[in-house]
């Protein structure tokens, strides 16, 4: 049975718990005698204030005022979300009893289409913090897109707001894969509890530090699957496993999904990552023995043949970032289905395998990163 660290369980029942670092939120003291507010991380606050400084100067006040607007109201979701108790901390009424270990037991205990049941309030309002955080970072390119400015400073803001919201992207993504583990009733109970641990955390701080590995994984390997080439050949995937490979995957993604004692399921999946398509439409194309040379950018309908079925890649609405959330989610949401359903298939995304494989084989490393 998976515990909290000793230090972790002892101080969360005192309610002394140690804030964790955050790239982009950052908690005060959770002591209940003096709870400083949850702010704004050093480096999101000085981001903002860069933007508006760069409007401002350039004489556009008007959009200046409206991200100081903006990141206001964005600390108010923070202070709105670290005004209620923390997982992490054992809390009673009545006769009831609830710590962080009864909490990670209701997580696991339900699915993922029912998890809604039972996440405490603090859990809600920090997704909810997460998607201001991504719509914050939205508002800072909209508003150096307006400022029209070709100036070297504007083009280093807009690198800065283009990472920002990359990372908001991956951070949600990753809560959606814990949630998925800590629900797959198909998994290893250890592996759904460890899932579970992270997850409390997550909505303890909002910090995804502990998950800094799983982030690196998922990172690089979107990256290069986003600039490699996809051929539609014999479907078995080697020409696009090289391009991964070439353009900076990481290596331990490709090793698990290559292994020798690699499940047929597994392998779905991959294929589905691979190709961008599920894999109900990939044995289709294998059966049609479509051997047509195509990127992922060119995979739309074929208007000059109407009534003809193309094959769709990525989503070509918003930036890579935003394109990589849909076609994860795509596949996500279709595994979930056949597993629900007990229907033929992978039950699991590429990315679901790779993250619950780290849960195992890092455990310890991963734990060692946890707030204590």
């Amino acid at each position: 049975m998976i515990r909290l660290p000793p230090c972790v369980e002892w101080r969360a029942i005192r309610g002394e718990m140690t804030p964790a670092s955050s790239h982009f939120l950052t908690q005060g003291s959770a002591s209940p005698a003096s709870r400083a507010p949850m702010r704004l991380s050093a480096s999101e606050e000085a981001l903002a204030g860069r933007v508006a400084a760069f409007v401002e100067d350039r004489g556009a006040h008007g959009l200046a005022q409206q991200v100081r607007k903006a990141m206001e109201a964005l600390r108010n979701v923070s202070r709105a979300a670290e005004s209620y108790p923390s997982p992490l901390r054992e809390q009673s009424l009545g006769g009831q009893h609830r710590d962080a270990q009864s909490l990670v037991a209701s997580l696991t205990s339900e699915t993922l289409f029912s998890m809604t049941l039972v996440l405490p309030t603090r859990a809600a309002l920090m997704e909810a913090l997460s998607v201001a955080r991504l719509n914050a970072a939205r508002m800072l390119r909209r508003v150096l897109e307006q400022s029209g400015s070709p100036a070297e400073d504007g083009s280093r803001l807009r690198t800065e707001t283009e990472d920002a919201i990359a990372g908001c992207v991956r951070r949600i993504a990753v809560e959606e894969l814990l949630r998925s583990i800590a629900c797959g009733h198909r998994n290893v109970e250890e592996i759904r509890r460890r899932a579970a641990v992270l997850l409390l955390h997550l909505w303890h701080s909002g910090s995804p530090q502990p998950l800094s590995e799983a982030f690196r994984v998922l990172h690089a390997t979107w990256e290069a699957r986003r600039r490699c080439r996809i051929v539609f050949g014999t479907m078995l995937g080697a020409s696009e496993l090289y391009s991964l490979l070439e353009k900076g995957a990481d290596a331990r993604f490709l090793e698990f999904l290559t292994r020798e004692d690699c499940t047929h399921e597994e392998l779905e999946a991959f294929h589905e990552f691979l190709f961008g398509l599920s894999i109900e439409e990939i044995r289709a194309l294998d059966r049609e023995g479509d051997s047509e040379l195509v990127t992922i950018h060119r995979l739309q309908e074929d208007e000059s043949e109407p009534g003809r079925r193309r094959l769709r890649g990525l989503y070509q609405t918003g930036d890579m970032a935003e394109q990589f959330y849909r076609f994860f989610m795509k596949r996500q949401v279709l595994a979930a289905n056949r597993a629900q359903m007990e229907l033929p298939g992978p039950h699991k995304t590429a990315e679901q395998y790779v993250l619950e494989y780290v849960l195992q084989s890092q455990w310890e490393q991963i734990e060692r990163c946890l707030p204590c």
